[in-house]
């Protein structure tokens, strides 16, 4: 699958975040805050990457929010 760069860059970013969340959760996933989420990444790009089913939405467990987190498709996206 061909990501833009944009695309590209908001996985990035989101893998790392959810390894970051995930490791100080001890390995319980956690959804991602949209505000925890660097401002360059446009709404249309997170809608597009749920489309493709590169990310994933549900609720941060701590604040009730609605979040992102990476998929395994979106983790093999970044591999290639």
């Amino acid at each position: 699958m061909k990501l833009n760069s944009r695309q590209q860059k908001a996985l990035e970013i989101l893998e790392f975040e959810c390894s970051y969340e995930d490791a100080q959760d001890e390995g319980e996933p956690v959804y991602i805050e949209r505000s925890k989420l660097a401002r360059k990444i446009g709404d249309k790009t997170l809608a597009d990457l749920v489309r493709l089913g590169l990310i994933d939405t549900g609720i941060n467990k701590y604040s009730g929010n609605s979040g992102f987190r990476i998929t395994e498709t979106g983790l093999s996206a970044l591999e290639k």
